[in-house]
C-alpha cells in the first residue's frame, strides 16, 4: 500500500467517523427527546437483542473477504457469491433465533418487534459483505462517503419521525429500511466503482473452509458484541424498560467518544504493524508518545464528564433524564481508561499478540456481566455504569502488562506527572465554579492547556517529529 493511499483511506476514514458521529449524536439528542424514558428504553432494548444474533449471518465473514479480495483481486467475483450464498444460508438461522428466543422470554408485540429488528440486522450484514469488497479493494474512501451518507438519511428519517408523532414500531421500521437503504447502495458501488459482480458457484462453495478461515474473526466479534451489548439486555429482563431507557441516554453521549478514540487507535495500527516489524526502538517510542497523550486525553476528558455530568444530561435531554446523571458520572472516567488502554491494544496486535487480547477481553467481558449480575438488581443503571467502570480497570491495568511481558517498557514518566499536576487544577476549578458549568469548565480548559504549555509536555523534538511518528515512511 503506497503512502499516498494509507493516508487518503486514514483520512477518509476520519472524517467520515467525526461526520457520522457528529450527525448522530445531534440526531440522537432529537430522538432521546420525543421518544421519552420508556419509548427509548424498548427501542434500545429491541434493537440491542436482535443485534446479539447478528453475528450468526455475518460470522465474520466480511473480514475473510475484505483479505483474501485484497490477496486475490482477480477471484473477487467468484469470493463475494460464495460469501453471499454462505450469508443466505446463515441468516434464516439468525432470524429463526432472534425470533424464536424473542417468543420464549417476551410478550407477543415485543416479540415481533425485536423479529423485525433482527430483519435490519441481517441486512446490515449484507451491507458489510458489499463492503468488504470496497475495503479489500483499497477503496476505504468510498465506504466512508457511504457511511457519511447514510447518517444523514437516518437523520432526515429521525426527523420524519418526530414531526409525524411517530412512535417505537415506525422508528423500528425506519431502522430496518436504513439498513435496506445502506447495503443496496454499497451493492451498487461494489459493481459500478469496483467492478466486481457476485458470481456464484454452488458445486465450488466450500463452507468447512470458509467457517473455519472465518472462526477466529467470528470469536473476537462475539466477544465484543457481548461485552458491549449484554449488560443493556441484563438491565432491561433486571430492572425493566425505563432503565434501559435511562442509561442509554447517558450510554449514547459515551458512544460517541468510544467511536472517535476508537478509530483513532485503529488508524494507529497500520504504523505499529510497521515499527514493530522494521524498528523495535521506534515502535517502543510511539508506545510511549500514544500513553502520554492518551492520558493527557482521557483523563481531563473524565473529569469534566464526571463534574458536569447532571447539568449536561439536563441540557441535552430534559429534566425527564435526570437521573441519567449518576450514570454519565460513572461512564465518564470509563472513557478515561477506553482512552487508555484503546490504543494500545492495538499495539498488542501489532506484535502479534492476538490471543492475549481475547483473552482479556472475555475477562473484561466475564467482569462486565458478573458485575451486572450482582449491581443491578440493587443499584439499577448505576450498576450497570459502574460494571463497565471495574471492566476497564481491569483492562487499563492489564494491556500495559500484557506489551511489557513482550519485552516493550510500559512505565510511568514524567510527563504524567505533568499531567496529573494540570487535572489537579482543572478539577479545582470546576468544583469551585460548579454553580456555573459554561464558565467552570472554559476556565478549567484554559488553565489545563496552560499549565501543560508551561511545565514543558510538548518538548521541542515531539514537535518536530509528531506528524513523521504517526505516517508511514516514504519510499525511496
Amino acid at each position: 500500500m503506497s503512502v499516498r493511499v494509507l493516508a487518503r483511506n486514514a483520512l477518509s476514514l476520519l472524517s467520515a467517523n467525526v461526520i457520522t458521529n457528529v450527525v448522530g449524536f445531534a440526531v440522537n439528542i432529537l430522538l432521546v427527546r420525543h421518544l421519552g424514558v420508556e419509548r427509548l428504553g424498548r427501542y434500545t432494548y429491541v434493537t440491542t437483542y436482535a443485534a446479539l444474533f447478528g453475528i450468526v449471518s455475518s460470522f465474520g465473514l466480511y473480514l475473510v473477504l475484505a483479505r483474501d479480495v485484497a490477496g486475490r483481486p482477480a477471484e473477487a467475483d467468484i469470493q463475494l457469491g460464495s460469501v453471499l450464498r454462505l450469508q443466505g444460508f446463515l441468516s434464516p438461522l439468525a432470524l429463526a433465533l432472534t425470533a424464536g428466543t424473542a417468543l420464549l422470554f417476551h410478550s407477543l408485540p415485543d416479540a415481533m418487534l425485536i423479529a423485525l429488528a433482527g430483519v435490519g440486522v441481517v441486512l446490515s450484514s449484507v451491507g458489510t459483505v458489499y463492503g468488504a469488497v470496497v475495503t479489500g479493494q483499497e477503496r476505504i474512501h468510498l465506504n466512508a462517503m457511504v457511511s457519511a451518507g447514510m447518517a444523514v438519511l437516518w437523520a432526515l428519517f429521525v426527523l420524519g419521525l418526530v414531526a409525524s408523532s411517530l412512535g417505537v414500531t415506525a422508528l423500528t421500521g425506519l431502522f430496518v429500511v436504513h439498513k435496506l437503504a445502506n447495503a443496496l447502495v454499497l451493492r451498487r458501488v461494489c459493481r459500478r466503482a469496483c467492478g466486481v459482480t457476485p458470481r456464484h458457484n454452488l458445486a465450488g462453495l466450500r463452507v468447512r473452509a470458509m467457517l473455519d478461515a472465518a472462526m477466529p474473526f467470528a470469536l473476537v466479534l462475539v466477544l465484543n458484541d457481548l461485552y458491549w451489548n449484554v449488560g443493556m439486555i441484563l438491565l432491561g429482563r433486571l430492572k425493566g424498560i425505563d432503565a434501559v431507557g435511562t442509561f442509554s441516554a447517558a450510554f449514547r453521549v459515551i458512544s460517541v467518544l468510544v467511536a472517535l478514540v476508537g478509530t483513532f487507535s485503529g488508524v494507529l495500527y497500520p504504523r505499529f504493524s510497521h515499527l514493530y516489524a522494521a524498528d523495535l526502538k521506534a515502535f517502543m517510542a510511539l508506545v510511549g508518545l500514544t500513553r502520554k497523550y492518551s492520558l493527557a486525553i482521557g483523563i481531563p476528558l473524565g473529569l469534566a464528564l464526571s463534574f458536569l455530568s447532571h447539568p449536561l444530561v439536563g441540557l441535552l435531554f430534559g429534566r425527564e433524564f435526570s437521573a441519567a446523571g449518576g450514570s454519565l458520572q460513572l461512564l465518564g472516567w470509563f472513557i478515561t481508561l477506553f482512552c487508555l488502554y484503546s490504543p494500545l491494544s492495538y499495539a498488542m496486535v501489532a506484535m502479534q499478540a492476538e490471543r492475549m487480547w481475547l483473552v482479556l477481553l472475555a475477562a473484561a467481558t466475564a467482569v462486565l456481566l458478573g458485575g451486572s449480575l450482582l449491581l443491578v438488581p440493587v443499584m439499577g443503571h448505576l450498576g450497570l455504569a459502574a460494571s463497565f467502570l471495574a471492566s476497564g480497570v481491569l483492562l487499563v491495568v492489564a494491556v500495559p502488562l500484557a506489551i511489557r511481558a513482550k519485552g516493550i517498557p510500559v512505565s510511568p514518566t514524567v510527563a504524567d506527572l505533568k499531567t496529573v499536576g494540570a487535572c489537579g487544577a482543572m478539577g479545582v476549578l470546576l468544583w469551585l465554579f460548579q454553580s456555573a458549568p459554561a464558565l467552570a469548565l472554559a476556565a478549567a480548559i484554559v488553565a489545563y492547556v496552560a499549565i501543560l504549555h508551561l511545565a514543558g509536555f510538548l518538548t521541542a523534538a515531539e514537535r518536530l517529529s509528531l506528524r513523521a511518528a504517526l505516517l508511514m515512511p516514504r519510499k525511496r
